[in-house]
């Protein structure tokens, strides 16, 4: 019978002994070149990804830079098409204001005639109004002649009152309240009243 046991010690191994031929190493090199392409494909679908979202943006940013422009520009011509419509409107009614006047001038009834010196007193409404101001009728009521226009502001309305109260070519002028535009901002719309003096002349 035994006496006792005995430990035994294991045996070191010296890896460096081992053959390079039998050596295995944790990572192989077909393995670090999956790695390296798992991780540059990683890195390029990244790139790529935040490229095409971009782009897209950029795309969508100047589509709607497009619609609003071509909507800006399709109402300015809106716009300027109904100015244009307007600005013949009072045209056509200056020149049968003038011709109606004409005629009553040249067609006297009595021993005396009454003249409308009608022809200052345009020259003072269409001469050089205050920058803004825009005539859309003229009518003549005799002896009113009626102006009704638009223009950005009050102050705008009020200078072109006191240049035509100022001209001399009308006996009273009366602005109407102006009314502020509720499809437009700054735009008002106006109305102003002018007596013309009849000169009486004799034949």
């Amino acid at each position: 019978m035994l006496s006792g046991t005995r430990k035994v010690r294991p045996k070191t191994i010296d890896l460096n002994l081992i053959p390079l031929e039998l050596r295995r190493p944790f990572f192989t090199r077909l393995t670090l070149l999956l790695l390296g392409a798992i991780l540059l494909g990683a890195a390029l679908y990244y790139v790529i990804d935040n490229v095409r979202a971009a782009t897209e943006w950029n795309i969508y940013d100047l589509e709607t830079q497009r619609d609003t422009t071509a909507a800006l520009i399709r109402q300015e011509d809106k716009r300027i098409a109904n100015e244009k419509v307007e600005a013949d409107k009072v045209a056509q009614e200056l020149k049968r204001l003038k011709d109606d006047i004409t005629r009553y001038n040249e067609n006297p009834q009595s021993r005396t005639r009454r003249v409308v010196p009608i022809a200052p007193a345009v020259d003072a409404v269409l001469g050089n109004p205050p920058a803004g101001v825009q005539l859309t009728t003229l009518s003549w009521q005799e002896p009113l002649l009626v102006l009704q226009g638009k223009a950005p502001n009050t102050q705008i309305i009020q200078a072109y009152t006191d240049k035509l109260r100022g001209s001399k070519q009308f006996s009273t002028v009366q602005l109407g309240p102006a009314e502020a535009s509720s499809a437009i901002p700054a735009e008002y719309s106006f109305t102003i009243r002018l007596t013309v003096p009849i000169v009486r002349s004799a034949e």
